[in-house]
Formats: C-alpha cells, structure tokens, sequence
C-alpha cells in the first residue's frame, strides 16, 4: 500500500520549468518525501509561447527561436527530488487526476522545419486551435467529426505532461497505425 504524506504544490514557473531536454545535474525545484502526492501544473510547448489562438506565424517564431538556442519544444516541470531514493531504485509515479485546460492546438510546422508528421501534405504548415467540451466529454474536430476528452495522458510517454495535456486526435490528423496515438493535441 502505498503511504500518504504532505500534499506538495509545484506550480509551473520561469523558476521551475525547462524545456526540451532531461539532465540529473539540474537543482532540484521540489524535495519530497516518498510516497508525498504532489499536485502540479504544467505548460504548454516552447515555454509556454504555444497557446490557443496563436498564428502560424506566431507559432513558426516560436518554434524557430527554440532551435536557435539548440532546445527541444517539450516544456517540462521539475526535477523533483525524492529524499532517500538510490542509484537504482524504481520511481512509480501514480496520476491520479488530469485536469485539462478548455482548449487545445493541433499543428504542422512547415516542411523547411523538416519535423514532425505529413510535412509533405502541409507544405506550408497549419496551426488549429480544438476548444474543449468537458461536459459533454469530447473535441469538436469539425461538425461532424469529434473524438473523446477521456482518453487524456494514454499515449506515448516521453511527451511529458503539458498544459491542455496531450489528447487522443486518431485518423483525422494522421494516416499512422494504429491510429490512437498518431498524433498529439497540446
């Protein structure tokens, strides 16, 4: 059974985020004991500068000014310390809740980024941004198409936990197989 201690709050700031890369040598944000729940918040891509309602030129600035300073886009928080963990020991993190923000974005950087998924179908990119319907439990892709909020947080996982979190988008973003994760919503 796993033990309870003091509930720690670990809010995402400049202080206590970093982006695209995992490195044991940096400081700890948060020190906690094992077993301690954390409640914790997180950020969207590239800092944060990715958001709702941004401009494919917006987003393309973004994008461009985190390969100039030789980073990933994945915004992450932490590190969290564990007190007495050792070289070796196993880390079972158990999520017990995602809270996801009221929208979300979808997007193809343009081909000349050479990342990313169907760069020839979106020569020139696309950004879009999903409101979420958390009452009803699904996105809205377009009128006739929607797919469920609920399967938040079930793909790969070295995206990291983001702001709007990553969201299950299927067949109507990617041809990928199998088609549950083929592509992500930040």
């Amino acid at each position: 059974m796993l033990k309870t201690g003091k509930v720690h709050r670990l809010m995402a700031s400049p202080k206590t985020v970093h982006t695209g890369f995992y490195d044991a040598s940096i400081p700890p944000v948060l020190t906690i004991e094992s077993g301690d729940p954390v409640v914790l918040s997180s950020l969207m891509l590239m800092d944060g500068k990715l958001r709702c309602g941004m401009t494919l030129e917006e987003l393309v600035a973004a994008r461009q000014e985190s390969i100039d300073r030789n980073m990933g886009s994945h915004t992450l928080t932490g590190p969290i310390f564990v007190r007495a963990a050792e070289p070796g020991d196993v880390l079972e993190v158990r999520i017990q809740k995602l809270v996801p923000t009221g929208c979300g974005v979808n997007y193809h950087l343009p081909q000349k980024f050479l990342r990313g998924t169907l760069p020839e179908d979106f020569p020139n990119g696309q950004i879009k941004t999903l409101h979420l319907d958390l009452g009803k439990d699904v996105v809205p892709f377009q009128e006739q198409h929607s797919g469920p909020v609920s399967g938040l947080g079930q793909c790969r996982g070295d995206h990291g936990v983001e702001a709007g979190f990553r969201l299950w988008s299927g067949v109507l973003f990617s041809r990928l197989s199998p088609p549950r994760c083929g592509a992500g919503l930040s």
